[in-house]
């Protein structure tokens, strides 16, 4: 009788431990996240999308991205949308996104309530807003971008038709930011691929921080220099030169040194590249190292 009862005991103590352990399983299987696969921008118009538009509005901060023939135009308003800059992006940054946004991904649904947009930071208010759309204003896309979730290198983000909240790779960090020179094209003559009176080397060459008040800053600076660059299609790409003089703490004098382009279309450049020369106006802060390799370059170049 004694050994039935330590088996009967045995077997309640195995059963009980057995009804803990898938207990344990059947809650994990339950709190674990379903991931759902689709893409941010629908592939198929990936290759359509000619506008971009990234806003803050916390900051009351947006840069526009536009395709304009050959190039990606860069657009950046501030003084309250009275004063615009207009440069080129850098064409490869403005891809990398697309590809992102058109990458099939896992997405995880976090929640089904407009609440919670507040405490996700996805409201119009506290969220990163990316707008895709056709040249001639057609949407295909609105995303709102929220909180970083860095244990799981994933970023909460909702579409502007949804009122489900999601979560996904971060991998979109890097675009939310309205600063222009994160943007811009860092080559000094993105628009001359095969020059004909300079050397190669000065392609390489690259500008600093695109100025803000930039025509202020013009007019109290000193005109020092003209460079004009052609290319085989004959696009010419003029650069005014203009240095400004300050002081160090030191009291010694410190050179700074910018520039303004105009450039000049050839015969064969299409309308929407002749458009987005004369959209141009930015200054440019320029080194002194790089304003002296181009004037050596220039006054050494010798054609062959």
């Amino acid at each position: 009788m004694k050994k039935l009862n330590i088996l009967l005991l045995k077997i309640f103590l195995l059963s009980l431990l057995f009804f803990a352990f898938s207990l344990v399983f059947s809650t994990e299987g339950r709190s674990k996240q379903k991931a759902d696969e689709s893409a941010l921008l629908n592939p198929g118009h990936k290759n359509e999308v000619g506008f971009i538009e990234i806003s803050k509005a916390s900051e009351n901060e947006a840069i526009s991205l536009k395709k304009q023939g050959d190039f990606w135009l860069l657009i950046k308003k501030t003084g309250g949308g009275q004063n615009q800059t207009c440069t080129y992006a850098e064409a490869k940054i403005v891809n990398s996104l697309l590809e992102n946004a058109a990458k099939i991904r896992k997405i995880y649904k976090i929640s089904g309530n407009q609440k919670d947009f507040e405490r996700l930071k996805l409201s119009q208010n506290n969220s990163v807003s990316i707008n895709f759309q056709k040249n001639d204003g057609e949407a295909f896309s609105r995303l709102y971008f929220g909180e970083e979730n860095s244990l799981k290198n994933r970023i909460y983000f909702r579409s502007g038709l949804s009122e489900n909240a999601f979560e996904t790779e971060n991998n979109f960090s890097q675009y939310l930011n309205c600063d222009i020179n994160y943007w811009a094209a860092g080559e000094i003559f993105p628009e001359i691929k095969n020059p004909v009176n300079a050397s190669k080397e000065i392609l390489s060459l690259r500008h600093g921080k695109i100025l803000e008040n930039g025509e202020d800053i013009v007019a109290e600076g000193r005109a020092v220099w003209t460079l004009i660059v052609q290319d085989g299609n004959g696009r010419s790409v003029k650069l005014d030169f203009f240095e400004k003089t300050g002081l160090l703490e030191s009291g010694e004098a410190e050179k700074s040194y910018f520039y303004k382009k105009t450039i000049s279309p050839s015969e064969i450049d299409s309308g929407e590249n002749i458009f987005a020369f004369y959209s141009e106006n930015a200054v440019y802060e320029i080194s002194e190292w790089t304003y002296e390799r181009l004037k050596n370059a220039a006054e050494n170049f010798q054609p062959y």
